[in-house]
């Protein structure tokens, strides 16, 4: 009977190619967990064509730079919200940019001020990691 170190390698004799699953599991404690499955391949031999090219810094693909940003955004606020155990999550804007965070925390403590007095508001803080 053949082990499965047999069969990885006749795959990868007869094509220099493999098609692998990573699995990542991610506990956030009280049985929250989640789970991902992600394809990657692997090549016995690379050839030039198949090595990244690196471009000059200011020459990469900004349009998909971004994406990856934004996807890499949404998974964090994601794991907080699962880490923190929030049933909700809340996004406040105001027309003005507001970088002075002495500004903003008077802004957020009258929004507080003035949702409670209609609801039993709770929030928390957490830094972002």
């Amino acid at each position: 009977m053949a082990t499965f170190k047999d069969l990885q390698d006749e795959i990868l004799n007869e094509s220099g190619h493999q098609s692998w699953h990573r699995v990542t599991v991610r506990d956030f404690g009280d049985k929250n967990i989640e789970v991902s499955v992600m394809p990657y391949e692997t090549w016995s031999e690379m050839s030039e064509e198949d090595l990244p090219h690196k471009s000059k810094r200011g020459e990469g693909d900004r349009e998909r730079s971004a994406e990856v940003a934004a996807k890499r955004a949404k998974r964090k606020v994601r794991h907080l919200c699962k880490m923190l155990k929030a049933r909700y999550m809340l996004t406040l804007t105001t027309r003005q940019i507001i970088s002075d965070t002495e500004v903003f925390q008077r802004y957020f403590q009258e929004f507080v001020r003035r949702i409670r007095l209609v609801s039993n508001f709770q929030y928390g803080l957490h830094p972002l990691y």
